[in-house]
């Protein structure tokens, strides 16, 4: 029942400071990250996480995916970042083939 009560107080306030600084320009989702740092375990361990806060933070993180996938354009997006993709690409195949050479040039064996 404790469980019950902090989850809704952590609502409240996320709405309450969520709205409280919105005329300063500040996203809700700032104010919302920040407020759980505060309210942690990390400064004032007022609420401590067990398996429902978990559970929470799962499905939380799952619809901002998803609201953040609804606002991409991927045809907008890849005629302007073309050369983002590209920087992407390298960037991560480059190290790959690096560290693949070097381990066979100091005799890792793919066993």
């Amino acid at each position: 029942m404790l469980e019950i009560l902090f989850i809704g107080l952590v609502f409240v306030l996320t709405k309450i400071f969520g709205e409280g600084l919105k005329p300063f320009g500040i996203p809700q989702l700032i104010t919302y990250v920040t407020l759980g740092i505060v309210l942690g375990p990390c400064v004032f361990n007022l609420i401590k996480p067990n398996e429902i806060f978990y559970i929470f933070a799962e499905i939380g993180i799952l619809f901002l995916l998803y609201e953040s996938g609804l606002e991409i354009n991927l045809k907008s997006g890849l005629k302007t970042n073309l050369n983002g993709v590209l920087v992407a690409t390298i960037g991560a195949f480059v190290p790959f083939f690096i560290a693949l050479i070097i381990a066979k040039f100091l005799g890792y064996n793919e066993d």
